[in-house]
């Protein structure tokens, strides 16, 4: 719950373009 909600956060302040690359970088962090 709490990550979730963080990233509600992020999502919140941060602008679109920041948002796509901070997506690119979590998938990067999957593979």
């Amino acid at each position: 719950k709490n990550g979730k909600g963080k990233m509600k956060a992020y999502k919140d302040k941060l602008s679109d373009p920041d948002v796509k690359a901070l997506v690119a970088y979590v998938r990067t962090l999957k593979k």
